[in-house]
């Protein structure tokens, strides 16, 4: 009889141990498909828009030390935050902060890098953006700021604070929005 109530013992808590495992594999699956779904829609909510743009005036020194990319800030930006947007829009417009690689090439004649900037715009939102260089060696990062604040083509032009590398552009032909942090980004709109 003992040995009867051990073996149900055992058995009794062996189930238990599975539904606590059931349990957690049932929450990470259904986190999972969630986020997997989140990615999914964003991918059908957005397109990837090539545009050309065209940063004038910066000599070839200054351009051979640097690589170009740009950040994905967020979908939205403050002003469409402030009309009280649906749930669902909010959760559209958290931050990204997402890096992606922008081709270059230099026109020496009239000093211009002519940069196809593959945007990831979204159907309805605002595209929160910001262009930014690396800098191969960190001793050129005030140069290059500077080149590209003298530049007819940038509003702004700032190293980073947080990333050594890094000198942040605001470009003149977009549009631009502050954030609640007060840092100045541009802004693109859906085509």
């Amino acid at each position: 009889m003992e040995k009867l109530r051990s073996e149900y013992a055992f058995v009794l808590q062996a189930l238990l141990m599975a539904g606590v495992v059931l349990m957690l594999f049932d929450s990470v699956f259904d986190r999972l498909s969630v986020l997997l779904g989140r990615k999914a829609q964003t991918k059908l909510d957005t397109e990837v828009r090539r545009k050309t743009i065209e940063i004038e005036g910066i000599p070839d020194h200054v351009y051979e030390v640097i690589e170009s990319k740009y950040l994905l800030v967020r979908f939205g930006n403050n002003e469409f935050l402030e009309q009280d947007p649906s749930p669902s829009d909010k959760r559209k417009m958290k931050v990204r902060n997402t890096e992606f690689s922008v081709e270059t090439e230099y026109r020496e004649l009239d000093r211009t890098i002519e940069a196809t900037v593959p945007f990831r715009l979204h159907r309805k939102l605002p595209t929160e953006f910001k262009l930014f260089v690396e800098v191969e060696d960190p001793a050129e990062l005030e140069t290059v700021k500077t080149a590209f604040e003298s530049s007819p083509s940038c509003a702004s032009a700032s190293i980073s604070d947080s990333i050594e590398d890094r000198v942040y552009v605001v470009l003149e032909r977009f549009e631009t929005t502050t954030t609640p942090e007060g840092f100045r980004n541009n802004v693109v709109y859906p085509q």
